[in-house]
């Protein structure tokens, strides 16, 4: 807007001074045609001209007053205006006076006082409205503060506004009176004028005749010119003032530099502080001492693309400025190629989006850092590895999970569960040498990225350093955990083309790796993703059979050893497929979990259960039925209303009925008022796998459980583990401590039920005693259980071979 100002006026200027001074060429040479004239009336003319120069001054005098007046009256309607736009807007503060308008006031009010200074009245009057116009302006100021602090609706005080608008109705009248004290001038000085021109008739009428035609014609052509440079030299002051007024007072940054010297020729007050020069230390420099010096090459081309280009102003985009001090500001620049005193010039604008820039920069680099534990995250690991990819340079990637970190999550709280992210991140960085990264690709999991893996052996290295960095347990407040990794291991170019073949290759690697009893590492076989495939089919498979019930359960007897009578049953989930055969629990139960299928299939193996107990109750009472319960269905508010549905439509007693959770269940969020209300509807509770999970005592201590369940993997190490046989003791002791009843799970030799027996294990399951049985089984195998005595079993499992006996699912 500035540069194209300034180009208009400049135009203008132009016009005038080309048309006046072809006048002035086209004047013909009249000295001495007139030098009798001249001389004839040299008193007539001296005295006309000294009138006219007197009247014309008088007259240019009123003008300039008059307009300085109107120039004021135009200021305040402008004020007034703005502020009641303002107050209509319920903007947060007043723009009645911003600071141009301010300036052009004071300059109108100090041109009338020089104007007033030798009439003692009209300089009282001036300074009586300048006076007002301070008053008027700090009424404006308190009923816009006022109205700001009323909130979102404009809320004027009426009384201040009527004193302002009175204070203003008072001014409009002293600058009318003003005005028209001027007009009164202009009207006299053109009454005398009339007056005066009769009189210069006669005089030059008197002087003579002949000379009046030339004498007329010469002064006439001079006074033309005269008054045609005088109006040039008036524009080319406006120009000058206007361009200033807006290019001093603007609020961006702007600078106006030679195009061939480069020197800065001028710059306003808003370049000051942005560059930390004051404008005449700016007007000493030159324009490629505000860029850093890399940068000056690519300032000089673009300057000189330019000027080939003829285009006179366009953006040049965001370009690095240095400041008094050094230090680097980036500056959005558009610019604007004029003429400015008499030099070919580029006027720019540099606004400083430094802020902005830095803001995007910390953006960037928040999206490619993980905020919990500072690494890498999965948008800078697709970078590096696409990159590497490209670079055709061979590396592996180390998909690594943390094992049981769910059970940490929601034993000990996502506080802990942090604590244990950031402690892992810190110890696989350490692990990861020159040449590799360590990025956090999600929740807990990570993947290490290592060049040149097969070098020196570097991966089986780095295999080795990160077991041997989690041998040591993390340190989470008062207890010890001891952190273990699945990893799944890819290379390429040998096990994917692309970042998402080589992560999903890496991934399925992994989960081989927890599908194993996790804690290990695998290497991705083509294998691995033929069974990915296949799980997908068996979970489209899963969600078909859960929609219709394909389901069978089997039951496998629990054995008091004192009275040899079957005192419960432990329901067990059993699968046959059409296409895919019969399906292990440990297939299929994961795949229900992830997937969401849990629930409905938990629902009915509990009311199938419940309707079983209850059909059972007449041949075989008391008997108790135990079904396993997913920490997912417990995590649901209505389960309790589950189980009294499923209570209600089979007619079970609520006492013949266990549920078996995990010790991980036990203490998740929101677990204990469930548990408590399973307690009040009469149903017993019992943990499995007691002691493989993180065991939290103090869970115990604030809900009761009714039955402790010892893992079969503490059974297995009877005879070959003190350390399996020392928890097996240890856990009896606690339960009858407590009061808890325990069952041992995975009972298959003679020697365990023997140990077993001697620690006072009162109720024991397993293939010692039967498999999981169909319910048509159930009675006859409880009828043969109660006629064979402990010291047969114990026989007969003695002399069977190892081979025989294989672990209930």
């Amino acid at each position: 807007m500035i540069p194209a100002l300034y180009t208009g006026l400049a135009r203008t200027v132009g016009r005038w001074r080309q048309h006046y001074l072809g006048i002035d060429r086209r004047l013909p040479i009249t000295t001495l045609m007139v030098v009798a004239g001249l001389a004839m009336l040299a008193s007539g003319v001296g005295y006309t001209v000294t009138w006219r120069a007197h009247s014309n001054a008088q007259r240019i005098h009123a003008l300039r007053t008059r307009n300085d007046i109107d120039n004021l009256q135009a200021l305040y309607l402008s004020a007034n205006a703005d502020f009641l736009e303002g107050l209509g807007t319920a903007r947060v503060a007043s723009y009645a006076w911003p600071v141009p308008r301010v300036g052009a006031a004071v300059r109108c009010f100090r041109r009338l006082q020089a104007k007033y200074a030798n009439d003692p009245e009209g300089t009282a009057a001036i300074q009586l409205l300048r006076d007002e116009t301070a008053r008027w302006s700090w009424q404006l100021a308190q009923i816009a503060v006022n109205a700001r602090l009323a909130g979102g609706r404009a809320s004027v005080d009426s009384v201040k506004l009527l004193e302002a608008n009175r204070l203003l109705a008072q001014i409009a009248t002293q600058l009318d009176d003003r005005r028209q004290v001027q007009t009164e001038i202009l009207r006299s000085e053109s009454d005398s004028a009339n007056q005066h021109m009769a009189i210069e008739g006669i005089v030059l009428a008197l002087t003579g005749m002949a000379a009046c035609v030339l004498l007329g014609y010469a002064f006439l052509a001079h006074y033309r010119a005269g008054l045609a440079r005088q109006r040039v030299h008036l524009i080319e002051a406006e120009n000058e003032r206007r361009f200033r007024e807006y290019f001093d007072n603007h609020p961006l940054p702007m600078l106006i530099f030679d195009i061939d010297t480069l020197e800065i020729i001028t710059a306003n007050l808003a370049a000051e502080p942005q560059y930390g020069y004051s404008r005449n230390e700016l007007c000493a420099r030159d324009m490629p001492s505000l860029y850093a010096p890399a940068d000056v090459p690519a300032f000089l081309h673009d300057l000189r693309s330019l000027r080939e280009a003829g285009t006179l102003s366009g953006a040049a985009g965001v370009c690095r400025h240095r400041r008094d001090n050094g230090s680097t500001l980036y500056v959005d620049l558009s610019y604007h190629l004029l003429t400015y005193a008499r030099r070919e010039a580029c006027f720019i604008t540099a606004i400083d989006v430094t802020e902005k820039i830095e803001a995007r920069k910390r953006l960037l680099a928040q999206a490619r850092r993980d905020d919990l534990t500072g690494l890498p995250n999965r948008v800078t690991l697709h970078e590096l590895v696409d990159q590497a990819i490209r670079d055709q340079r061979e590396f592996a990637l180390l998909f690594m999970d943390i094992d049981h970190f769910k059970d940490v999550n929601d034993s000990l709280g996502h506080g802990a569960g942090d604590r244990l992210l950031r402690e892992a991140a810190q110890r696989l960085s350490r692990c990861v040498s020159a040449g590799g990264t360590v990025t956090r690709y999600g929740g807990d999991e990570f993947v290490a990225m290592l060049t040149r893996p097969h070098q020196d052996g570097r991966l089986t290295a780095l295999l080795g350093h990160i077991g041997h960095a989690f041998e040591t347990p993390v340190q989470i407040d008062d207890m010890q955990l001891r952190v273990q990794m699945s990893i799944g291991v890819v290379c390429y170019p040998e096990d994917g083309a692309d970042a998402e073949a080589l992560l999903k290759h890496a991934d399925l690697a992994m989960y081989q790796v927890k599908t194993r009893g996790r804690n290990g590492v695998e290497r991705f076989k083509q294998t691995l993703a033929s069974a990915a495939d296949q799980r997908i089919a068996l979970s489209r498979r899963l969600r078909d059979a859960v929609e219709h019930h394909a389901f069978e359960l089997a039951y496998q007897p629990q054995v008091d050893v004192r009275s040899h009578r079957v005192s419960g049953v432990e329901a067990l989930i059993r699968w046959r497929d059409p296409e895919f055969g019969s399906v292990s629990p440990a297939t299929f139960i994961p795949i229900a979990e992830e997937n969401g299928m849990i629930g409905p299939m938990g629902e009915w193996v509990l009311r199938t259960a419940c309707a079983q107990a209850r059909q059972w109750e007449r041949d075989l009472p008391g008997m108790r039925m135990s079904v396993n319960v997913s920490p997912r269905q417990l995590a649901r508010p209505d389960f309790a209303d589950t189980v009294r549905r499923a209570l209600a439509s089979s007619e079970l007693a609520p006492n013949l009925l266990e549920l078996e959770i995990t010790e991980g269940a036990l203490v998740a969020p929101g677990a204990l008022p469930t548990l408590r209300a399973l307690g009040e509807i009469g149903v017993s509770i019992a943990i499995d796998d007691f002691g493989t999970g993180y065991s939290s005592l103090s869970y115990l201590r604030t809900f009761h459980a009714d039955r402790l369940k010892i893992d079969m993997s503490f059974v297995r190490g009877i005879g070959a583990s003190r350390a399996d046989e020392a928890i097996i003791r240890a856990i009896l002791a606690l339960a009858r401590s407590l009061g808890f009843q325990i069952v041992a799970e995975g009972v298959e030799r003679g020697d365990q039920l023997a140990f077993l027996t001697q620690y006072g294990c009162p109720v024991v399951q397993g293939f010692l005693f039967s498999a999981a049985l169909p319910a048509e089984q159930i009675p006859r195998c409880v009828a043969n259980l109660s006629k064979l005595s402990l010291e047969h079993a114990r026989h007969s499992n003695k002399t069977a071979a190892p081979e025989q006996t294989s672990r209930a699912i």
